[in-house]
């Protein structure tokens, strides 16, 4: 029941991406939540990461699709959970080249984020994304026992 409602609010951060909604985007971080972005930028509040989407979603994502997929929920303790989601960002505008974009156009990141449940439900705590600087084909899983073999 918990991983449920995690990955629901999962499913709206999704959601208010895609229809360019800032506000509704940053409504389940927590007021003094840390947010870093696939740039490296830190907002430290709930204000400046609306603001800071507000920025994205009026220029280098406008009109973006994002996808999420939960890859792993992990409970720390019953109020606390990790969570590892593999991302997709198409219909972009031009990004900097400090990101990696494929050669589908759609930059993939690494997001983890940290969650923890309040009164009011599953907050996030903690948000931090990486680009993935190697082509999705070429990614190698540490614990393939083909490559473990290969090692020893």
């Amino acid at each position: 029941a918990e991983e449920a409602s995690i990955r629901k609010v999962i499913d709206a951060e999704e959601d208010a991406w895609n229809r360019g909604d800032a506000k509704a985007f940053a409504a389940r971080f927590q007021e003094d939540g840390a947010f870093t972005d696939v740039f490296g930028a830190v907002s430290h509040t709930r204000a400046e990461l609306e603001k800071r989407q507000v920025e994205f979603f009026t220029s280098l994502f406008k009109g973006s699709r994002l996808a999420l997929k939960v890859r792993k929920v992990r409970f720390l303790r019953p109020d606390v959970a990790i969570v590892e989601i593999d991302t997709e960002v198409s219909g972009f505008r031009k990004l900097p080249p400090v990101v990696y974009v494929d050669a589908e156009k759609v930059l993939r990141t690494r997001l983890q984020q940290v969650m923890a449940k309040t009164g009011t439900g599953w907050m996030v705590a903690a948000f931090h994304n990486v680009d993935v600087k190697t082509p999705p084909e070429t990614l190698v899983n540490p614990e393939d026992p083909v490559r473990v073999r290969r090692r020893r």
